[in-house]
């Protein structure tokens, strides 16, 4: 059976959805495979060229790639807006904290 083919913006659909069906500002490669019909390594392969476009960020986590569109992240509060990046990491939940 041959793989099935999604397009870049069905891929980048599928991102926003999980982003908002699960109300988190980032979502890990392996839970964006869970979701559409390609396996974690060619997804994490898409979204890096995506990446490469400029169409979605991402950042490392130890040994996790956590992605989110910049315009879906929440706002920073005054005192980040002071040291203006035009890319900021997402804040993480407590499931991905190290504590």
């Amino acid at each position: 059976m041959a793989p099935q083919k999604i397009s870049d913006e069905d891929l980048l659909d599928a991102v926003r959805s999980y982003l908002k069906e699960n109300r988190v500002p980032v979502a890990a490669t392996t839970q964006i495979a869970d979701v559409i019909p390609i396996k974690t390594r060619g997804t994490s392969k898409r979204l890096n060229d995506l990446k490469e476009e400029g169409r979605i960020n991402n950042t490392e986590y130890g040994t996790i790639t956590l992605w989110w569109f910049e315009d879906q992240l929440p706002p920073l509060d005054d005192a980040q807006n002071q040291s203006s990046t035009t890319h900021h990491t997402p804040p993480l939940d407590s499931r991905w904290s190290t504590s």
